[in-house]
C-alpha cells in the first residue's frame, strides 16, 4: 500500500488529504476504457423536449451522463493478469450505468472537475466496501476536492455512520498537472504487493472553472506511437 494511506478506516480523512503519489512513467500496460456514459449534463433525451433527437426510437440517442471507467493490467512478473480498476467520475447515473456493464471492483475514483453531472453519484461507491474497507483514494485538482468536502461532509469530514463509502482525498496539485507528473494507483483487492499503474493527469479548460478540468492517459506510450494515436488538439498540446 502506499505509505500516505492507512489500511483501517480513515475517519474525516479528506479534511487533511494528501497530494497524489507521483509515480514513474509505465509501459507495457494494456488499458481497457468502457465509455459508460457520453451524454451532456442533462443526459440524452431531455426531459420535457420533443426535438427529433429526444423523440428518436434509435437506441444511439439514449445516452447517460459522462462517465468513464478504466481497467488497467500491467506487466506482471509471475505472468498474471491483475487490472487496475479507475473510475473516473460518479455521476447521477453511476448506480444504473455500474449495473449495466457488470463493474464489481473499484480501485479509485478520479473527478475530473466538480459539476453536478459528474460527482452526485459518489454514495453508490459504498457497495464496493462491503466485505472491503480497505481506502479508496479519490484523485481531484484542490477546487474540486473542496467543493466535494462541503457537498458530502459525511463521507470527507465528519465520520457520521457506520457504513458510509471509506473515501479519501489525494489532491492533484497545478504543479503536477502543469507538469504531466503521474500519480500512483494500486490495488484495494491485494493484500500483500498489490500490482499498481502510473496515471498522468492533463489539465484542460472547461467553461469558467477557477482551475483546469483533469483528462488522464492511463499508458505512457513512446513518441513515435503517440503520433498515431487520435488526441483532441486541446489534449495533444498539453503533452
Amino acid at each position: 500500500m502506499p505509505t500516505d494511506v492507512s489500511a483501517e478506516r480513515v475517519p474525516g480523512g479528506a479534511s487533511e488529504a494528501a497530494s497524489a503519489r507521483e509515480a514513474p512513467p509505465q509501459s507495457g500496460v494494456t488499458v481497457q476504457a468502457t465509455l459508460l456514459g457520453t451524454g451532456t449534463s442533462t443526459g440524452v433525451p431531455v426531459l420535457g423536449c420533443d426535438c427529433d433527437v429526444c423523440t428518436s426510437d434509435d437506441p444511439r440517442d439514449r445516452r447517460l451522463r459522462s462517465s468513464c471507467h478504466l481497467e488497467v493490467t500491467p506487466r506482471a512478473a509471475d505472468g498474471r493478469e491483475r487490472p487496475i480498476r479507475l473510475q473516473i467520475d460518479t455521476g447521477p447515473d453511476f448506480r444504473q450505468q455500474a449495473l449495466r456493464y457488470g463493474i464489481e471492483r473499484v480501485d479509485a475514483a478520479l473527478f475530473t472537475h466538480a459539476h453536478f453531472d459528474h460527482v452526485t453519484g459518489i454514495d453508490d461507491l459504498r457497495p464496493f466496501f462491503f466485505g472491503n474497507e480497505t481506502p479508496m483514494p479519490c484523485f481531484a485538482c484542490p477546487h474540486t476536492a473542496d467543493v466535494l468536502r462541503r457537498m458530502f461532509p459525511h463521507i470527507f469530514v465528519h465520520d457520521e455512520y457506520a457504513g458510509a463509502a471509506n473515501l479519501v482525498l489525494r489532491e492533484i496539485t497545478a504543479d503536477a498537472v502543469e507538469r504531466g507528473a503521474p500519480f500512483r494507483v494500486e490495488s484495494r483487492y491485494a493484500a500483500a504487493a498489490p500490482p499498481a499503474t502510473a496515471v498522468q493527469p492533463i489539465g484542460l479548460m472547461h467553461g469558467d472553472l477557477p482551475e483546469r478540468r483533469l483528462a488522464v492517459l492511463a499508458r505512457t506510450l513512446p513518441p513515435e506511437e503517440m503520433e498515431t494515436v487520435y488526441l483532441p488538439p486541446a489534449v495533444r498540446k498539453r503533452l
